[in-house]
């Protein structure tokens, strides 16, 4: 490789003491001191600021692939563009894998309301949270009736924050964790819950059938759910 030769018209900042490049200058001349060597510990810094926004801008910019052949550690967040994500193919995966990247997370609230089952329902409280881990997603329900009236449809809490694969419950499940009146009336055993196609959570009795709204014992009560189902 040639050597690098230093003059006024070059490109480069020098260390005269060390005589290692400590920079580059501007097209225009003017210096820009925004890569060097620490001497001390041999790490090439970037000291220039600009934030990243896009794969094109930032203090350093990469157009190919880049090895790194030992940890990283960001001090800021890892920001991935729309569709990308972690790619794990590198592991061993069982025969039926269809993707091996996590390609979202997120987290929120969300506004549970009775969407059958109950007619003109008011609620003292009705609140919801979820987190999405890829194409998974986990909500947490609490409904408190102020008033309403129970009808003969299945009782359905709607609706979801993302719409839910249409495969019939397959990919869901969930479960009432306390409620008070929320029981059928000739059980002694709270209802299971699916997550319909609909983007519902929908309420069924032990023998498989729908719980409608008038099986109820009473639904002047708090009603806590958790859930999962896949996107």
């Amino acid at each position: 490789m040639a050597d690098i030769k230093k003059g006024a018209n070059e490109p480069f900042l020098y260390d005269n003491a060390t005589d290692n490049i400590t920079g580059l200058k501007n097209s225009d001349s003017s210096e820009k001191k925004f890569v060097y060597t620490d001497g001390s510990s041999g790490a090439v810094r970037v000291t220039d600021t600009t934030e990243s926004t896009s794969t094109t801008t930032g203090a350093l910019v990469v157009t190919g692939g880049l090895g790194v052949g030992g940890a990283i550690y960001p001090g800021g967040n890892v920001v991935m563009a729309s569709g990308k994500g972690i790619d794990f193919s590198a592991d061993a995966n069982a025969a039926g894998m269809t993707s091996e990247l996590l390609d979202d997370y997120e987290e929120g609230t969300w506004t549970p309301t009775f969407t059958s089952g109950v007619t003109t329902p008011t609620y003292t409280f009705n609140s919801g949270v979820y987190t999405k881990i890829g194409r998974l997603v986990f909500v947490q329900v609490r409904l408190d009736l102020l008033g309403g009236t129970a009808n003969g449809s299945a009782v359905e809490i709607g609706t979801l924050p993302f719409a839910p694969i249409a495969s019939n419950f397959i990919n869901s499940g969930g479960f009432i964790t306390a409620s008070s009146g929320w029981v059928a009336s000739n059980d002694v055993a709270l209802p299971t819950v699916y997550v319909g196609i609909e983007s519902t959570l929908r309420l069924f009795q032990n023998d498989g059938t729908t719980f409608a709204g008038t099986e109820a014992a009473s639904i002047n009560g708090f009603l806590l759910i958790n859930a999962w189902y896949i996107t």
